[in-house]
């Protein structure tokens, strides 16, 4: 892999976890300029210890990062929130039926009381 495609995916995920390239030198340990050189490229050194490092703030390995495809990962991601979504609602519509069906059972009681 090419260094400026591993730099622009280092760029995708950092903005993607909605994290400052200051905030990313701060959890490598290194000063903002450094990090944003190396962001943008600007830097001749960018060592398999270094790709570790940040691919470790994003929770990834390192072949993980390099593998990364913004795109397929936030349609992952979206498809996974969206299931969730879904279990969680038919979960709440199920909760909510067994409500009116006990709703309506008091009901039917009260009504064969009256009459």
């Amino acid at each position: 892999m090419e260094k400026k495609e591993l730099l622009k995916i280092v760029k995708q995920l950092r903005k993607s976890h909605g994290f400052t390239q200051q905030q990313m030198a701060t959890k490598l340990g290194w000063g903002k300029q450094s990090y944003e050189r190396l962001e943008n490229g600007r830097t001749q050194a960018f060592d398999l210890d270094e790709i570790t490092s940040i691919a470790q703030i994003f929770q990834l390995t390192a072949t993980e990062m390099m593998e990364y495809h913004a795109p397929h990962g936030q349609v992952k991601t979206l498809l996974k929130e969206g299931i969730a979504l879904f279990r969680e609602s038919s979960q709440l519509f199920q909760e909510a039926q067994q409500k009116i069906d006990e709703a309506e059972r008091l009901l039917n009681n009260l009504e064969t009381k009256e009459a």
